[in-house]
């Protein structure tokens, strides 16, 4: 344990150290430019131009190599746009930003066409805009490192603690740093055990890619699932394979639950964004959907195991299943990794919750997404 406070003392050392983080940096240089655009049209892309706006750098244009993006309104009345000869069309006066998971190739190709005009917009979002927000703020940077350490005392073991201190790394001094990577999640984890008799709640559900990591895990032996899943095109997708697992196994069929519902403390209606492939609360987002609580909606039923990846709305609706956790202590896999308060927060109060639990915390990408919180 020592030894993890040390090395996270030394970090927020260094970090105090830097007058200027990267992501300012980063932005400064953008700002320099006439013109700013996105290559990458999908849901990265979204995510990067929501970022910009953020910090008051407009996009003037997506570009895409998916011809069926063309002349398409992505986001704002900016449209996509075939990709040109970039070697004609920045010339230090246009910025590129490659928004693609997988963007090396690309990233290499557009160097080799407009050399020092194509940036990269990392995967590692969250860490970018941690790095915005804190860095050159002493005082912010110590509170987190108080409640990190906190983490550092909630957490079973040492691999947690080593994911800790990777994480405050990458928040605050290279957004290169590696975090250790586990594996699959949610159902591969030798800690958290699973029976044939699992009641299981999918709480951000997608296209039921969990429920079949689920039905895999444990040889499509189980007791019931209740999937959730707000965003209406992802709810489509979510209930045609719902509808295909009862067409070929009727009894089976019968044993999940489907439910297009935001998970939150409390029942009503909010507005959100999605971005092809998620979706997030939001005051001035484009679509309605109707959330209420795991209390209220599973009140009586039997929960073994809750996953959570609801992109940071997590905190909120483990409020809204207060009662259930603390009657019936199911496994927990919460995602922590969508914001810093979700990852310094989350786990005091699964803590709080129930004081029994084991709490230990996996990383399940290269990038800084997908960690979860563990609870057993």
């Amino acid at each position: 344990m020592n030894d993890y406070i040390e090395k996270l003392e030394n970090l927020l050392d260094q970090a105090k150290k830097t007058e200027t983080g990267y992501a300012k940096k980063w932005l400064n240089t953008l700002r320099n430019y006439e013109k700013v655009c996105i290559f990458g049209a999908g849901s990265h892309g979204f995510n990067w131009y929501n970022i910009l706006k953020k910090y008051g750098i407009k996009v003037d244009c997506f570009y895409d190599n998916d011809k069926h993006k063309w002349h398409q309104e992505i986001i704002d009345g900016v449209h996509c746009a075939p990709p040109p000869n970039f070697s004609e069309v920045t010339q230090g006066k246009t910025a590129i930003v490659v928004a693609l998971r997988e963007y090396e190739e690309l990233y290499r190709q557009l160097q080799h066409d407009a050399g020092d005009d194509v940036y990269v917009g990392t995967v590692d979002i969250l860490s970018f805009m941690s790095n915005y927000e804190y860095m050159g703020d002493e005082k912010k940077l110590d509170d987190v490192f108080q409640r990190m350490l906190r983490i550092l005392e909630l957490c079973q073991d040492d691999v947690s603690r080593e994911i800790c201190c990777q994480t405050f790394e990458k928040w605050f001094i290279d957004i290169k740093t590696p975090i250790a990577y586990h594996g699959e999640s949610y159902f591969f984890t030798e800690e958290v055990q699973l029976s044939d008799n699992e009641c299981f709640v999918d709480a951000g559900a997608f296209d039921g890619d969990t429920i079949r990591s689920f039905k895999k895990a444990i040889s499509n032996h189980y007791e019931k699932i209740y999937t959730f899943e707000m965003d209406k095109r992802n709810y489509q997708s979510l209930k045609a394979y719902c509808d295909e697992v009862s067409a070929n196994n009727a009894d089976e069929g019968s044993r999940i639950e489907a439910y297009n519902v935001g998970l939150s403390d409390h029942k009503g209606t909010f507005r959100y964004n999605s971005n092809y492939e998620s979706a997030t609360f939001s005051e001035d987002g484009n679509e309605i959907c109707e959330v209420d609580t795991l209390d209220h909606i599973l009140k009586d039923k039997k929960v073994t195991f809750l996953k959570m990846d609801i992109e940071g709305a997590e905190l909120s609706a483990l409020h809204g299943a207060k009662n259930l956790i603390q009657s019936q202590k199911p496994k927990l896999a919460i995602c922590i990794y969508h914001s810093i308060n979700d990852f310094l927060n989350i786990p005091v109060y699964i803590k709080e919750l129930n004081p029994e639990y084991n709490l230990i915390l996996r990383h399940h990408s290269n990038a800084e997404a997908e960690t979860v919180c563990y609870a057993y």
